[in-house]
């Protein structure tokens, strides 16, 4: 082709090597501005995630999990998958958390994650190793009770890690709020039933089975497991940890005796002793040393070293803040001062302790089960009511409200200010004076605040088989504090609620009530119905001692004169009694005053005397 152009003129050159590159150039501008075909990408799904997480990529695996849930395109059987995908995800990250507080936050986001794959579906092959996760998530989030249905329902589908299983049911049942002996040693000889254990598993799994063996009083069977464990091991410091709590069940024995209570203290010695041992203060061995600190304590306690037990209780409870040992050490504390009678500090200390527990579903302390806890802080409100420290009990009860439901609450404090009325009337007595009657009228308000707790107490239970009993404590109150108005109103309705026991007591107080009132009408209809009903009641005497007085008030002195004859006359009353007396004596007033009023009508007639 040169050799055609060569020839030619050089202006023909030019044009053709113009027209040449403008033909160049346009080919290329289509070639470049043509669309490029896009490039199809694989669409995402949620095998893809679950094979990342199978190969432990979880950052991918997470990814694609946030990606599917977000796109929202699933089917009905994958619904579950990216929840149970994040769980998983969670659940690993905890793991790598040295903290444990922080640990079990994250535990506890991964179970919600995987608790609600569980009422959504885990995916396909995934459902019991799912329910495995989930259980042993709410164990590692400390939240025991909520992990046994799910590691329940696992074992049920024989999973692959069934001796884990085991282990985890044994753990969570111990850890329960009120802790489980007898199925947490089930499992747990289940667990060490795996041949496949390594020999650390086994012998810490042994110390778990000699520790519940302690608890449940079987102090035999546990030391002869603890036997089974070498001597140089890492568990060196637990293993004596639980010797000293063997040795302290001794004491404890020997102690209720007075002949032995000096081998019991030798016991405590010893004890603290082996609680002493350089192993505990080893780093590697933190749950043994808080073990070692409580326990420490309440040795200190038993040998009645109280300045020793005071220091260790508290330095335990501030280096063990929110842990079951730092629970425990607090509630002994509090108890160790309550019994010096440093109220004040045993108040704070109660206190203290009720604010921590938080949700009362999730409670867990071997030491101290929600149950001993309950009864434990009940003594202690007791001491303060025996011992007559009304107002130290009643800001004591204020603080039960976490642990004990709110009727109990209004039953204890109307129980307190019950016995402070009682106390004051007694001091009261039949004095004159000032300070009698100041007693007397401080006796009436605390019956008044006593009758109206009783009745809120009442009415906050009125579907319940004690309603009529609170009813009837209630007026009982007010009838104490004089309140004469509310006397006869709470104890109609007690009588409204058809109760026999006490009717006639109920019809005695309102007739008292009416009569004081003036209301001589309702008072006598009251006093009749319990004489027509219960005629032979002991407390118809009573009856018809306040049925002479309103009927003297009617001036109806025939009926009145013949009330007073039936309780003379009537085989169950002898001259020795009280209610026999006061009738004779009333007779004798009513026929000295029917005498005066002949007398004055005879003179006013004119007539001699």
């Amino acid at each position: 082709m040169w050799s055609r152009i060569a020839p030619r003129p050089l202006w023909q050159k030019l044009i053709l090597g113009t027209v040449l590159a403008a033909v160049i150039g346009v080919g290329g501008w289509l070639t470049l501005s043509k669309p490029e075909k896009p490039v199809e990408q694989p669409a995402l799904a949620m095998s893809d995630a679950l094979h990342w997480l199978h190969e432990k990529d979880f950052e991918e695996a997470r990814n694609i999990a946030l990606h599917l849930k977000q796109e929202g395109k699933l089917s009905y059987i994958e619904r579950g998958g990216p929840a149970y995908i994040l769980g998983m995800v969670a659940a690993h990250e905890a793991s790598l958390v040295p903290y444990p507080g922080e640990q079990q936050r994250l535990y506890l986001i991964a179970a919600r994650y995987l608790d609600t794959a569980h009422h959504e579906e885990y995916p396909a092959s995934h459902s019991t190793d799912g329910l495995v996760e989930l259980g042993e998530a709410w164990y590692q989030a400390g939240r025991y009770a909520r992990a046994l249905p799910y590691l329940t329902q696992a074992l049920k589908r024989r999973p692959r890690r069934a001796a884990q299983v085991h282990q985890l049911l044994a753990a969570s049942y111990y850890r329960d709020t009120n802790p489980q002996l007898k199925p947490a040693l089930e499992h747990l000889d289940k667990y060490l039933a795996d041949r496949m254990l390594t020999p650390v598993e086994r012998h810490a799994g042994q110390v778990e089975q000699a520790r519940i063996l302690i608890d449940m009083g079987r102090p035999a069977d546990a030391e002869a497991i603890l036997a089974k464990i070498p001597e140089p091991s890492e568990l060196a410091a637990v293993v004596n940890v639980l010797r000293a709590r063997l040795v302290m069940q001794q004491a404890d024995k020997l102690a209720r005796t007075p002949a032995t209570a000096a081998e019991a203290d030798a016991l405590w010695n010893k004890a603290i002793a082996l609680l002493r041992t350089p192993s505990q203060r080893d780093p590697a061995n933190v749950q043994a040393q808080r073990e070692a600190q409580y326990l420490l304590g309440v040795c200190f306690v038993k040998l009645q070293d109280f300045r020793a037990a005071e220091n260790q209780l508290s330095r335990t409870r501030r280096l063990n803040m929110g842990l079951p040992e730092g629970r425990a050490a607090t509630l002994e504390e509090a108890d160790l001062q309550r019994l010096q009678g440093k109220d004040e500090a045993a108040i704070e200390l109660y206190t203290e302790l009720l604010s921590e527990l938080g949700d009362l579903r999730d409670y867990s302390n071997p030491w101290l089960p929600i149950d001993v806890l309950r009864e434990r802080l009940l003594a202690a409100y007791r001491h303060y009511r025996d011992a007559g420290k009304f107002e130290v009990a009643l800001r004591f009860v204020d603080t039960l409200t976490p642990l004990i439901p709110r009727p109990r609450v209004l039953e204890l404090q109307a129980e307190v200010n019950r016995h402070w009325g009682e106390q004051l009337a007694t001091l009261a007595g039949d004095g004159e004076g000032d300070k009698a009657a100041m007693q007397h009228r401080l006796s009436h308000l605390r019956y008044h605040t006593a009758a109206e707790t009783y009745y809120a107490l009442a009415k906050l239970t009125r579907d319940s088989r004690e309603y009529p009993e609170r009813l009837w404590t209630s007026a009982d109150c007010y009838r104490l504090a004089h309140d004469f108005h509310r006397t006869s109103r709470v104890m109609r309705m007690y009588l409204d609620e058809n109760q026999r026991q006490r009717r006639a007591d109920a019809l005695l107080a309102i007739g008292e009530a009416e009569l004081a009132l003036n209301n001589l009408e309702a008072a006598l209809d009251a006093l009749q119905e319990l004489l027509r009903d219960d005629g032979k009641h002991p407390l118809s005497y009573r009856a018809r001692l306040l049925a002479f007085q309103v009927l003297v008030e009617q001036h109806k002195f025939a009926e009145a004169r013949q009330v007073l004859t039936e309780n003379l006359e009537h085989e169950a009353l002898t001259p020795q009694s009280l209610e026999w007396r006061d009738s004779l004596f009333s007779l004798a007033q009513l026929l000295y005053r029917q005498g005066l009023e002949l007398e004055a009508a005879s003179r006013a007639q004119g007539k001699p005397e």
